[in-house]
C-alpha cells in the first residue's frame, strides 16, 4: 500500500457508483466548502444532494441501462475524515435499445484557471446507445447539445448545494506535479464542463477475460 495522499483543505470527495448493463462503474468528483467541518449527517445530506444533481442533470445523457445506486461523500480535509452516503437510485433517461459496449464512455472535461502539461480534470459516464453515434466514433450534434446542457445543469446543481449553512462549489483537486506528490494539493474551482465529441472508453469495465 502506498503512502496516503495529503489532505485537501475544505474538500469532500464525491464518488458515484452504479451499474451499466449489469457491470459496475464509478465516477469521482470533488466539492469544496469553507464551512467548519462535517458530521456524518452532513455528509449523508451532501451525498444525497450530489446524487440528486446526477439524477436531475446527467441522467439526461445516460441510457436506461445505466443506474446510479450509491453516492459516497468522504471528508478529505483531514486524514481521518468521516464518510457519508446515500443509496437513492437514479436511472438514465435514454431508451436502452441497441446499447453500446459497457466499455464505451462519455468524457467530460472540467475547465480550471490553470494550465499544465499532462492530464487535466475530467470524469466519465457510461455511453448511451448506438442511436447517439455517427461515423462509428463521434456523437451526433443533437446528443452533444444534450450532453453539454446536462453538464451545465450538473455544475449549476452542484454549486447550489448548501449543507449546514455552508455553500459548496465543484472543484478539481490536483495532487501531483511533475510526477511528484504536492505537499498541499491545489484546489481549483471548476469554471465550465464540456463533453468530448468523440466516443471514449473505459476498458476496465469489461472485466478480466474468462478462459
Amino acid at each position: 500500500m502506498g503512502a496516503p495522499l495529503p489532505s485537501a483543505a475544505g474538500c469532500v470527495r464525491i464518488q458515484y457508483k452504479g451499474l451499466t448493463q449489469g457491470h459496475p462503474w464509478v465516477n469521482t468528483v470533488f466539492l469544496n466548502s469553507q464551512g467548519p467541518g462535517y458530521l456524518v449527517g452532513d455528509l449523508n445530506a451532501l451525498a444525497l444532494a450530489a446524487g440528486n444533481a446526477w439524477g436531475s442533470a446527467l441522467a439526461a445523457c445516460a441510457s436506461a441501462a445505466t443506474t446510479c445506486n450509491l453516492v459516497e461523500a468522504l471528508d478529505i480535509s483531514k486524514p481521518d475524515g468521516l464518510l457519508g452516503s446515500s443509496n437513492a437510485q437514479h436511472t438514465g433517461l435514454i431508451v436502452a435499445t441497441n446499447p453500446l459496449p459497457v466499455s464505451a464512455a462519455i468524457c467530460f472535461s472540467e475547465k480550471v484557471a490553470l494550465r499544465w502539461r499532462g492530464g487535466h480534470p475530467r470524469f466519465y459516464l457510461p455511453a448511451p446507445t448506438i442511436s447517439e453515434i455517427q461515423n462509428g466514433s463521434t456523437f451526433t450534434s443533437a446528443f452533444v447539445l444534450t450532453a453539454n446542457t446536462a453538464a451545465d445543469n450538473y455544475l449549476t446543481a452542484m454549486n447550489a448545494i448548501s449543507i449546514g449553512g455552508s455553500a459548496h462549489h465543484m472543484v478539481a483537486v490536483r495532487y501531483y506535479s511533475q510526477k511528484a506528490v504536492l505537499a498541499s494539493p491545489k484546489v481549483l474551482p471548476i469554471m465550465d464542463i464540456t463533453v468530448h465529441t468523440r466516443l471514449d472508453s473505459q476498458r476496465r469495465r469489461l472485466g478480466r477475460e474468462v478462459a
